[in-house]
């Protein structure tokens, strides 16, 4: 088995001949991956045997040969995460034994693991303060162990990330459109009498499970943060939970401190940073967009209705429905008016009869195509390359100028380039551009021109980061690196010498006599 590499964009999607072992029948994730497998007519199958237990994990995929394994067991408490703080062996055996020993044993039988885990093992901290925009990685480790259960995350993910079959994904606060479910969060914070008010990442699964199994397709590994891009506060969940769903509902906050004083372990709170996930996945929603679509549309439609008579059967249809929109952009009709659902009603001599008709009205069928088609817009890449250039020889300030305009001159209008001066010798080239692959090729043929034209003056280029498609936050990262640079640079008080420290030791000059020395 060749597992995909972590990288974005590169690896095929696998064909026919999927089957699936599913770990978590009674979780939340369990149940509905089994739910999107049958939408989707993959085979697959609910795993018996205990997580602990290495040969009932081995019995299980004997039985059930298996293309991949997905492990969506663990123990995070009821009603909530406290219980692991009264429960400690019971948790380890879960989210540490159990966890490692499904991923060694996929890995002595040649299987794929899709791993979800959390993103409840990270709390806001200077690198990552709350309200910057600067989310913590895929390469960050954990820095929170507040909680038993975050610290046992966090000890399994640092030593599952080791296993190279492992697709490790961080869901964090999971919505979905049951609302009734207890392991919703949205579920769970309209029963609390107050909530605190934090900006949290979190993963919308009617967007991103379906999303986990085109990664299994994909046979993707390594860790991924498997949240919607940015954050949403508590109030704002609640304030939408009202605006579309119960217009009387009301509730109170209060702080950390307040809460503190009712749970058995603290909270954490982070932002994500989802740009790996975004990159492979572009049409994924931000969390906002995606939670009011997952509450109710502004047609009063229910999304899980949307879901059976449209998503599902567009997923069996073109394989990901991602491919249906791309057609229906420019062709609706020819998708949406082949979905039909039965309806029973009264026939004419009164017996119940069923007859076909249009899986949508109208009206919602002109607010998806509006939708899709807002959404399916491209949004531009920024791809970026960071280089070192120098010149020592007379105007090599002039020469290095020249291979700049030279670099620039190798863009066009799909692909237009840009360099700057970070700080020397440290310069950056970027451009914008639909076309992620022209962009880098684009790059590199500026840097080959930048370097032609630099070497022809005996100076020098080196290339530090190849080009690659960049985020905001590497973005907002350069920029304050460029002004720490700029402070760093700037003249402060004490640094100019002064008159008096200047004369210092150096006597009086007689002027009459400058020829003959100094008077002392």
């Amino acid at each position: 088995m060749e597992y995909g590499a972590q990288s974005n964009g590169n690896a095929k999607t696998l064909g026919h001949g999927l089957k699936f072992l599913i770990y978590g029948r009674t979780g939340c994730i369990g149940g509905l991956l089994g739910q999107i497998c049958e939408a989707q007519g993959i085979p697959f199958a609910y795993g018996s045997g205990r997580l602990e237990n290495r040969e009932s994990l081995r019995a299980d995929i004997a039985t059930v040969h298996p293309t991949h394994v997905f492990n969506a067991a663990g123990a995070t408490g009821r009603p909530h995460v406290d219980w692991c703080e009264f429960n400690k062996i019971e948790t380890i055996r879960n989210n540490v034994i159990g966890a490692l020993n499904i991923a060694d044993v996929c890995r002595e039988m040649g299987l794929p693991l899709i791993f979800y885990s959390t993103g409840c093992m990270f709390d806001y901290d200077a690198d990552h303060p709350m309200g910057s925009g600067i989310g913590f990685t895929e390469n960050d480790r954990s820095n929170y162990s507040g909680s038993f259960f975050s610290k046992t995350k966090g000890m399994v993910e640092d030593l599952v990330k080791n296993y190279e079959n492992v697709c490790i994904l961080r869901v964090r606060m999971p919505l979905f459109s049951d609302l009734s479910h207890h392991r919703n969060f949205i579920k769970k914070i309209i029963g609390y009498e107050r909530v605190v008010n934090i900006p949290n990442s979190m993963t919308v699964l009617d967007e991103l499970l379906p999303i986990s199994i085109e990664m299994a397709k994909r046979n993707l590994t390594g860790i991924w943060n498997f949240t919607n891009p940015g954050v949403l506060s508590h109030n704002e969940v609640l304030e939408m939970y009202r605006d579309y769903v119960d217009p009387n509902f009301m509730w109170k906050n209060f702080s950390l401190e307040e809460q503190a004083k009712v749970l058995a372990a603290p909270r954490c709170n982070n932002e994500l940073d989802s740009t790996k996930l975004k990159l492979e996945f572009p049409e994924i929603l931000p969390i906002k967009e995606s939670v009011i679509n997952l509450q109710l549309s502004n047609t009063d439609y229910l999304w899980q209705e949307l879901y059976n008579k449209i998503g599902w059967p567009l997923y069996r249809k073109y394989g990901h429905a991602f491919e249906a929109f791309k057609i229906i952009v420019t062709d609706p009709d020819s998708v949406l008016n082949t979905l039909t659902s039965e309806v029973k009603k009264p026939g004419p001599d009164g017996q119940e009869v069923t007859e076909v008709v249009p899986a949508v009205t109208e009206e919602v069928k002109d607010a998806l195509v509006k939708n899709i088609r807002r959404r399916m817009t491209p949004q531009p890449l920024k791809i970026r390359a960071d280089v070192e250039m120098k010149c020592f020889q007379f105007d090599g300030v002039l020469h290095i100028k020249e291979a700049m305009r030279q670099a620039e001159a190798a863009g066009n209008d799909d692909c237009p380039v840009k360099i700057k001066l970070v700080a020397p010798p440290l310069y950056v080239l970027t451009t914008q551009t639909l076309d992620k692959e022209q962009g880098i090729v684009t790059l590199n043929k500026a840097i080959a021109a930048c370097t032609e034209a630099i070497e022809h003056h005996k100076g020098k280029l080196v290339v530090k980061e190849q080009p690659r498609a960049v985020s905001e936050r590497d973005d907002k990262l350069l920029a304050e690196h460029m002004a720490k640079l700029r402070n760093d640079n700037e003249e402060v008080s004490g640094d100019e010498d002064s008159e008096e420290e200047e004369d210092t030791g150096m006597g009086e000059v007689d002027v009459e006599n400058a020829g003959h020395g100094i008077m002392e």
